[in-house]
């Protein structure tokens, strides 16, 4: 499925495994799954320190994207290079979700745990399973027109 095929960044030369992302996804998907479940405020803190390791920095200290690199090259998938723009703007928009879920937790607002919890398990499932990366849009139509 190419639903994200027209999604470029042209004021960014770097690239990313698209195939990794994936993965990455898979896992938050898992650990939102239990941390939201358990209400357990350590796997959700994780998370927010791994999106802002792949928001903020390149992603080398992110523990899901070095995991997802060794699965990677276990399962021996291609490599399929993207923008790597849509995607770091695709981890801020998940290190937004992830500390608004461990916020609502420390407040003990579950409505609202449950809520941001649910949007962030419906993009890390389109990213997983179909490649469709909905932050990637956000920043084709709604931020790159305005970095012109």
């Amino acid at each position: 499925m190419k639903i994200n095929s027209n999604l470029s960044c042209p004021i960014s030369t770097k690239k990313t495994d698209e195939n990794i992302a994936r993965t990455v996804a898979v896992f938050i998907f898992i650990l939102t799954i239990l941390g939201v479940y358990l209400n357990n405020q350590i796997i959700i803190g994780l998370l927010v320190l791994d999106f802002a390791s792949r928001a903020f920095f390149q992603g080398a200290v992110s523990p899901l994207k070095i995991l997802s690199k060794e699965v990677a090259k276990i399962a021996k998938f291609n490599k399929k290079t993207v923008d790597a723009a849509p995607k770091k703007f695709a981890a801020l928009l998940g290190f937004i979700f992830t500390l608004l879920i461990l916020a609502s937790m420390l407040l003990h607002q579950t409505i609202l745990v449950n809520s941001f919890a649910l949007i962030l398990l419906a993009c890390a499932f389109l990213e997983s399973a179909l490649g469709f990366c909905l932050g990637c849009i956000i920043y084709t139509y709604a931020v790159l027109p305005f970095k012109k």
